[in-house]
């Protein structure tokens, strides 16, 4: 595996974030990591918001 990436899709994401009833989106993404045994992607999320009945509410942070 070398580099991954996402692709943009074929709907608003203000349309994707208004479909979801309880849910978070990540708006930054950190650092991430590859385990190439298993091929596993690891990152971390550097600003994140809880979705709550189709709208952004609150940010999400890591435990103290």
């Amino acid at each position: 595996m070398t580099t991954p990436t996402c692709s943009n899709g074929d709907k608003d994401p203000q349309e994707i974030i208004a479909s979801v009833k309880q849910g978070c989106t990540r708006v930054n993404f950190g650092g991430g990591q590859v385990d190439i045994v298993s091929g596993k992607f690891v990152f971390s999320a550097s600003e994140a918001y809880m979705i709550e009945d189709g709208k952004m509410t609150y940010p999400v942070r890591a435990p103290p």
